[in-house]
């Protein structure tokens, strides 16, 4: 009975993915397509941002504000001394 019941299942689950993969087809496209505007007119503007481009300094070489610090056994050792 549970064979029978296990072969049901596996064919209803074939039954519905085999009509999904027969209608899976890709599809079909022209090797060029044109698109002819000559007789179209088309209107619009230029969007651009209201006010004006401010540029500031470039090049300037400043030293680092982030010390990049070898090791921490200051603060290890304070921790230990802590507990």
């Amino acid at each position: 009975m549970r064979n029978l019941m296990t072969t049901l299942a596996v064919l209803a689950l074939l039954v519905t993915l085999l009509p999904g993969a027969a209608l899976a087809q890709d599809p079909v496209y022209e090797d060029e397509t044109v698109f002819d505007f000559d007789a179209d007119v088309v209107e619009g503007q230029l969007v651009r941002p209201d006010g004006e481009n401010i540029m500031g300094q470039r090049g300037r070489d400043a030293a680092s504000l982030i010390r990049i610090r070898p090791d921490f056994i200051p603060e290890m050792v304070r921790s230990v001394e802590e507990l």
